[in-house]
C-alpha cells in the first residue's frame, strides 16, 4: 500500500500529489468592492443602565483618512449600513458631533467611551437624549478612505509569489474577487496578516461571473453552495477550508467581510488542488 508521496508512475500522483499541480494561486484580481465604513449599535449591550456599552471602531484600512459623514443618527434610524434612514426620533447634533470626532482622521471610536455614568449611556452623554423613554440606537456611515486595492493588478502564479498581496478588506461588505485563470478545485487557504478583534469573513466560489456574489454548485451537491463563513479569524495565521466544504469546478473566489468596523489583511491565497480529498492514495 502506497502512503504519502507516491511513485511517479502512479496515475494518482499526477493529480493529487505532484508538487507542481498541488498548489495553485490566483493570477489576477477580478474586482473589488469598497466596504461600508459604519454600522449600527444599540444604546446598551444588555440591561439598561449597566455597562460597558457598545462602541463602533471605524478604521481606514489602507492609510486613508475619513473625509465626510454620509449619515449619522442617534434615535430610531432604520436600515443597514448602505441604506440608512432617520426615524421619528433623531438627535439633531449627530452629524456635527461625528464630524468633529472622525473627519480628518484614519480611525475613530463612537462613542469614544464605553463607561456608564449614573446609569446614563455614553451615547446620551455624547448626543443628549432626543426621546426620553424610547429604546434608541446609533447608526453612522462615513466615507473618504482610499479603495482597498487596484483592480488592474495581474501576476503570474508559477513562481509561488504574487504582487496581488497584501490586500486589506475594511468595513462591512468590503470584498475582493480573485481569478485563478482556469477551472480549479480543492482546499482554499488564506494566509492572514493583521485582523481586527472579532472579525470574520465569508467565501463564495463560482465557475462563472454570474454567481460571484452567491457561489454556484461547485460543492458537488444538488443545490447552490451559498457562501461559507470563516468564523472568528485570528491575525497572522492560516485559515483553511474544512475538508468537508471542499469546492470544485470554480474559477473565481470572492472573499468579503461580514462585520461592520473591521479590517482583515490577506497576505496570500493558495489552493491545494485535490480531486478526491477523502480518499487515500490508491495502491
Amino acid at each position: 500500500v502506497l502512503t504519502g508521496l507516491a511513485f511517479a508512475e502512479d496515475p494518482w500522483e499526477k493529480y493529487n500529489l505532484s508538487p507542481k499541480s498541488r498548489i495553485l494561486r490566483p493570477i489576477r484580481i477580478h474586482s473589488t468592492t469598497h466596504g461600508c465604513l459604519g454600522g449600527v449599535i444599540d444604546e446598551w449591550s444588555g440591561t439598561s443602565g449597566k455597562g460597558p456599552a457598545p462602541q463602533l471602531k471605524l478604521t481606514c484600512a489602507n492609510g486613508g483618512t475619513i473625509s465626510k459623514v454620509e449619515f449619522a443618527s442617534f434615535g430610531t434610524p432604520t436600515g443597514t449600513c448602505f441604506k440608512l434612514q432617520k426615524g421619528r426620533c433623531h438627535a439633531e447634533n449627530a452629524t456635527a458631533v461625528v464630524k468633529q470626532l472622525c473627519v480628518g482622521k484614519t480611525s475613530c471610536v463612537l462613542p469614544p467611551k464605553s463607561s456608564v455614568v449614573h446609569k446614563t449611556s455614553p451615547l446620551v452623554r455624547l448626543f443628549g437624549d432626543p426621546c426620553i423613554g424610547t429604546v434608541k440606537h446609533f447608526a453612522v456611515r462615513l466615507s473618504g478612505c482610499d479603495p482597498a486595492h487596484s483592480t488592474t493588478v495581474t501576476a503570474s502564479s508559477d513562481n509561488g509569489t504574487s504582487p496581488l498581496f497584501p490586500i486589506t478588506l475594511a468595513g462591512l461588505g468590503a470584498s475582493v474577487v480573485f481569478d485563478f485563470g482556469k477551472n480549479v478545485g480543492g482546499i482554499t487557504m488564506l494566509d492572514l496578516g493583521e485582523v481586527s478583534a472579532e472579525a470574520s469573513a465569508r467565501l463564495a466560489w463560482s465557475e462563472s461571473t454570474y454567481y460571484i456574489s452567491t457561489g454556484d454548485n461547485s460543492n458537488g451537491g444538488s443545490g447552490a453552495d451559498g457562501s461559507l463563513a470563516t468564523g472568528k479569524l485570528t491575525g497572522n495565521t492560516r485559515w483553511i477550508t474544512p475538508t468537508s466544504k471542499l469546492r470544485g469546478g470554480f474559477r473565481y473566489l470572492n472573499v468579503f467581510a461580514d462585520q461592520p468596523g473591521v479590517a482583515i489583511t490577506i497576505n496570500d491565497i493558495s489552493l491545494q488542488f485535490t480531486p478526491a480529498p477523502m480518499y487515500d492514495n490508491p495502491s
